[in-house]
């Protein structure tokens, strides 16, 4: 809690919210909130993406069909407390033409 004041006399008091990067969080919990986060994913398949953790790193591995689904699985993880950065290898093999 920061107490300001600004140029027209007001006093406030302001609270600051980190960054969700710096907010601490082991490797287990960060692994068990990616799990979640990419199952309750719509558009990510179930069973494509595997995913890791290391340091804050949420590294995602796999294969999809659409680039919308390899996005949805970053997008999933991207935000989520203590994730430091997100390595994207998933990799995106068109359905077979018919």
């Amino acid at each position: 809690m920061t107490h300001t004041v600004f140029d027209n006399g007001v006093e406030a008091d302001i609270s600051t919210i980190p960054h969700r990067s710096c907010v601490p969080r082991a490797d287990y919990e960060l692994l068990a909130a990616s799990m979640r986060a990419l199952r309750d994913a719509v558009h990510v398949p179930n069973g494509h993406v595997v995913v890791s953790v290391h340091e804050g790193v949420v590294v995602l591995d796999g294969r999809t069909s659409f680039y919308f689904e390899r996005a949805a699985a970053e997008c999933a993880v991207r935000f989520l407390d203590g994730v430091r950065a997100v390595e994207n290898h998933i990799l995106v093999e068109p359905p077979a033409e018919r």
